[in-house]
């Protein structure tokens, strides 16, 4: 087991422990369902209400390193939760707001990593995720189709039977309202 498995291993039995939903985002779920990229870090998305920051990030700082002065207060400015493991891997734990974010944790799939069952995000969401977080990045509306053939292309390439799928996440996303959920 490497470090970086060592650090999600860790991180998913504290998470589940305090049965706080999550799903694992970013390169390590791309390497899941996509092409496998070098990584060094862990993004994880977790379901928790603002009024429950300060314990997960008590919780969490008894075990990892967090990276930021004020924790709680970073969190909750910013919705992330920086910290790096004893073995030095980056953890991006990011507090999901969005109705859509509780959706994609519920939808979440389990894939074992060295024993342990962990919840990754599914291909479908992550093309959501790709055009929140492009969208996020640029404001700007008008840059979600190249969005939305790069991560169509990445995603229906590994899931081709999928494809009617994603179309309905698509356009049920688009209908609802991105106003966050606890604010």
């Amino acid at each position: 087991m490497n470090s970086l498995e060592r650090a999600l291993i860790n991180l998913v039995d504290i998470l589940s422990a305090n049965n706080i939903p999550y799903m694992i985002i970013g390169g390590m779920e791309n390497a899941v369902w996509g092409e496998p990229r070098s990584t060094i870090y862990i993004d994880v998305t977790i379901w928790l209400g603002e009024e429950n920051t300060d314990r997960i990030v008590s919780i969490l700082s008894v075990f990892f390193h967090p990276l930021v002065h004020d924790p709680s207060k970073f969190a909750l400015d910013m919705n992330v939760f920086p910290l790096e493991s004893k073995d030095g891997v980056r953890v991006d734990l990011i507090f999901g707001r969005l109705a859509y974010e509780k959706e994609a944790i519920e939808r979440s799939v389990e894939i074992n990593i060295e024993g342990s069952q962990i919840g990754f995000c599914t291909p479908e969401d992550l093309i959501l995720h790709k055009i929140i977080s492009g969208l996020s990045l640029t404001n700007d509306v008008n840059h979600c189709p190249d969005m939305l053939i790069s991560c169509f292309v990445n995603v229906t390439s590994v899931s081709q039977d999928k494809t009617p799928v994603i179309c309905e996440y698509l356009e049920k996303f688009f209908t609802v309202s991105f106003k966050p959920v606890y604010r």
